[in-house]
């Protein structure tokens, strides 16, 4: 039979397929798109065709068959997850991870102003325990907040204003998914925004610019980038990957931005690194770099890029590629730059990096370890970090503390002190953190959060005056597993770590753990008041934000939420609770 995807109804192919999807894995939810990360959406890219999965001789039962045991792990689990967040938004408000533009009823904010409550809770008589239900849209304990809070939203960006715990209108109207937003030194924002037209989410065209935000919102200038066209695989059969891929990042000193891309003409991906300077807001250089086949052995090859880096001295670039076509290992794409511009690209072997004579193939978080060095954090049996020089060659690899789950090496749990040279790893389920040397790769400490979690719900215990206020406003416990975006953070001086823990049941949020980074031992633990899926830290360390999931269930549903705690005492200062129905990842 002729897999014709013109004469498909998708509408009944996905109905079915998500009715069976949410039985087999309901409660499952996924989080936001951490912002300057690979993406899960990013590793699997969108695929489509899935009423034939597997069929055929081209089908992707075939292609799964050519990836090694830990890759097919990997992928199979992002294909799932990424299945599992289309399908149970059936069951939420339509806006979940559909719309880039938020209408009143999806975001706190466009079109309202939460009121601050001064007494919000009375609790039932003879009650010696919190009623469950929705945080307050906003409470305040202590002076008012200024200033705001940038998160991820659905496929834009928001920027939540904590004087009144609402978000405005996205940041950047337009943009879709796989989009990149940064803070740029001095102030105001930098997108890498693409915009991806397609009817089938693999062939179509993408428009890539750069926006340029300024402090107070508002786009100052677009700068056009490119336009590129992928085709769908005529050999994908039942299965394909996006026929576009993108990655941006910003240099150190916030002058110029780094766009790399991929499109697919069939039997050949087109790669190439364009060079934006924001001075001149022009695109100063377009680098190609060498075509890869899109048909091994009679098979496609999807593409993704799991990382562009540029280097904290602004020396070079790092370009990592990942062909999904059962071949170990990344390619890597070093680019010297000098001037502003790239002087030049080598390609550094193909390799898998071993640890302890074990691979370790699917790589989570990756970034300059030094100026002429690099590390990966990836997956093996569990968790390990290996760091190469510049030729590939290993320099150091570890594997790393915690529960033996290698689904931490993708927690959204790595975080780099660059002044002090140090790389924490945290492993959200044994609630363990780990410190590298990122010189030599030697493990420097560690320490495991000692005091029983909370994730199982009950009294707020001593979170502050608000804690206990709003205490009739805790949002059930969520039956949910989700990829932290990001699950740790580090103070502005590199003296704490602040990170989410998964309960000791598997589902929803533990709270907040805090350790001293110098000692390594655990200082504080804050209780949650919901599912925490995302955290960082203000610019002065005085306070901690963390975003709360949506979730609910046939009776009732929960907003999104951003809860700020005081880092001197751990109290809760402030709830914003109606933030809408799309799950939020904070910009670090």
């Amino acid at each position: 039979m002729t897999n014709d995807r013109r004469k498909t109804d998708p509408r009944l192919d996905d109905d079915a397929l998500g009715d069976l999807v949410r039985k087999a894995v309901e409660g499952w939810r996924m989080p936001p798109e951490r912002l300057h990360a690979t993406t899960w959406r990013e590793r699997i890219g969108p695929r489509t065709g899935r009423s034939s999965w597997g069929r055929g001789p081209r089908g992707g039962a075939r292609w799964l068959s050519r990836l090694g045991a830990a890759t097919s792990a990997a992928i199979v689990a992002a294909v799932l997850l990424a299945l599992v967040a289309v399908w149970l938004g059936s069951n939420r408000p339509a806006s979940v991870g559909v719309p880039a533009t938020h209408s009143p009823s999806q975001v706190a904010g466009a079109g309202k102003t939460p009121v601050p409550t001064a007494n919000p809770v009375s609790f039932p008589p003879g009650s010696s325990e919190p009623t469950a239900g929705p945080l307050p849209a906003f409470a305040l304990s202590g002076p008012p907040l200024a200033g705001r809070v940038i998160a991820g939203a659905g496929q834009g960006f928001v920027a939540i204003d904590l004087a009144t715990g609402s978000a405005g209108a996205d940041l950047v109207p337009g943009a879709t998914y796989g989009s990149r937003l940064f803070h740029r030194p001095g102030g105001g924002l930098i997108c890498a925004c693409q915009a991806f037209a397609s009817t089938d989410f693999v062939s179509g065209t993408m428009t890539i610019e750069i926006r340029v935000i300024a402090a107070a919102g508002g786009t100052v200038q677009r700068i056009p980038v490119e336009t590129l066209i992928g085709n769908t695989d005529p050999y994908a059969g039942g299965y394909d990957t996006a026929g576009v891929v993108t990655t941006a990042d910003l240099s150190p000193d916030g002058r110029t931005v780094y766009v790399a891309w991929a499109y697919r003409t069939s039997p050949l991906w087109h790669l190439g690194i364009d060079v934006v300077d924001l001075g001149s807001r022009t695109v100063v250089q377009r680098m190609r770099l060498a075509d890869r086949p899109s048909i091994v052995s009679g098979s496609p090859v999807g593409m993704w890029f799991s990382a562009l880096r540029a280097a904290p001295d602004g020396s070079s670039a790092m370009l990592s590629i990942v062909g999904l076509d059962g071949a170990a290992g990344i390619t890597r794409v070093l680019a010297t730059i000098a001037g502003g511009r790239i002087a030049g690209t080598t390609t550094l072997p193909v390799s898998t990096p071993t640890v302890g004579g074990t691979a370790c193939t699917a790589v989570g978080a990756e970034g300059w370890a030094t100026a002429r060095s690099y590390y990966a954090v990836c997956a093996g049996p569990v968790a390990a970090v290996v760091i190469v020089d510049l030729a590939g060659r290993t320099i150091a690899s570890q594997w790393l503390a915690g529960t033996g789950q290698s689904l931490a090496a993708f927690a959204g749990a790595d975080v780099v002190d660059r002044v002090a040279g140090l790389l924490y790893h945290w492993d959200p389920f044994a609630r363990t953190v780990t410190r590298v040397d990122l010189a030599t790769g030697r493990i420097t400490g560690t320490a495991t959060a000692a005091q029983a979690d909370t994730g199982g719900g009950g009294p707020l215990g001593v979170l502050g005056d608000l804690g206990r206020t709003i205490a009739g406003w805790i949002a059930p416990q969520a039956t949910a597993k989700v990829f932290l975006q990001p699950g740790l953070a580090l103070a502005p001086d590199g003296s704490r770590i602040y990170a989410l823990g998964v309960a000791s049941s598997g589902s929803g949020s533990s709270g907040v753990d805090v350790f001293d980074t110098r000692t390594m031992t655990q200082l504080d633990h804050w209780a949650p008041v919901a599912d925490l899926i995302s955290i960082a830290v203000s610019p002065d360390g005085r306070y901690v934000y963390v975003a709360g999931a949506p979730g609910g269930n046939s009776s009732q549903t929960y907003p999104a939420s951003l809860e700020v705690y005081d880092t001197s005492n751990g109290a809760l200062h402030l709830v914003a609770g109606d933030l809408g129905s799309t799950y939020l990842a904070l910009v670090p």
